[in-house]
């Protein structure tokens, strides 16, 4: 979330007032001065035109490995095993209180938590169509160099969301319905960008919506409107916390994404 955003929370006590006024004149000065803060993000604006071939696109060929699982997961109703690869386009089920860790061809990681249903359409050497059906999904997707590699597409029940090389997570309400009277009742999911860049997307209008950039969990309640999907501020962080980002993070072989922006956002007191 970024500290402009912090003023939507009610109530600031003395730190958090201290510490947005410093964070808004250190960025005006910044920007004045045309210098980019660390952690401060240059936001790339979105077009269709930059999903239109893979929301149009059959990603085959590769495949997902389980690097840790935690309870019962399955594959087409066969239990997971570890390091064994589960193929493109196959329905992954996680059962209640489970978590399954998996790695994409990439080196990008998710963690699913039970109960979910997912299905993940992937490309042999990176990106593809993350599918959440219903349940919780943690995503460390890493930074795409345009040239190199292919983009991942998020979907939920009505979210479509293009990842730049983000972590973001994700819930898609089950049978088991909304019972937080706060959340709107019309919500089919929440999503949290919880670092870096993702477009918006509306494939029925052939249109990005919105780029949203985070620095530290900026949080939607996603609905249907008419044809296209609603993302609804939600100011909450609800179903994952920066640790399980962390620990997931840890999970991950070779190059590691960067988590000096929970850092920064815990010595300003935003810890979650």
């Amino acid at each position: 979330m970024h500290f402009l955003d912090k003023l939507n929370k009610k109530d600031p006590n003395r730190r958090e007032i201290f510490v947005m006024s410093r964070n808004a004149l250190i960025t005006l000065a910044a920007l004045n001065l045309g210098i980019q803060l660390p952690g401060c993000m240059t936001i790339e604006k979105g077009t269709f035109s930059d999903w239109k071939d893979p929301l149009e696109t059959s990603f085959v060929g590769g495949v997902a490995f389980a690097h840790k699982i935690e309870g019962q997961a399955f594959v087409d109703g066969i239990p997971i095993q570890l390091n064994i690869p589960i193929a493109s386009g196959k329905k992954i089920q996680v059962a209640p209180k489970s978590l399954l860790f998996l790695t994409l061809p990439d080196g990008s990681v998710l963690k699913a938590t039970g109960k979910a249903e997912l299905v993940l359409n992937l490309d042999p050497q990176s990106g593809g169509i993350l599918q959440l059906n219903h349940g919780s999904l943690l995503n460390v997707i890493h930074k795409r160099n345009k040239f190199r590699m292919k983009p991942y597409l998020f979907r939920g029940a009505n979210s479509v969301v293009g990842i730049k090389g983000t972590v973001f997570f994700a819930h898609v309400f089950g049978e088991e319905g909304i019972s937080d009277k706060r959340i709107p009742v019309n919500t089919s999911e929440y999503f949290c960008l919880c670092n870096g860049q993702a477009d918006f997307i509306s494939p029925e209008e052939q249109l990005v919506m919105e780029t949203d950039s985070a620095d530290h969990h900026n949080s939607y309640y996603v609905s249907l409107e008419g044809k296209r999907p609603r993302f609804q501020e939600a100011n909450r962080l609800l179903f994952h916390s920066d640790a399980e980002i962390i620990r997931l993070v840890k999970t991950m072989k070779g190059e590691k994404h960067d988590t000096s922006w929970i850092n920064r956002a815990a010595d300003d007191g935003y810890s979650y």
